[in-house]
């Protein structure tokens, strides 16, 4: 523990701070993920002169 609480709540707030910018970045990617396996589903983003029957 810091003698100093002062410098023990800047502490705690950092570590609450990283903690919600994790979870927003996790957020964040695993939406990317669900769009690009939607999109991945439907066949968009597939190269249209690619015929894959060929």
């Amino acid at each position: 523990m810091h003698p100093d609480h002062s410098a023990q709540a800047a502490d705690q707030y950092r570590a609450e701070m990283e903690r919600i910018a994790r979870e927003e970045r996790l957020a964040r990617e695993a939406a990317r993920a669900d769009k690009e396996r939607w999109n991945r589903e439907r066949g968009k983003g597939r190269d249209p002169g690619h015929d894959l029957a060929v």
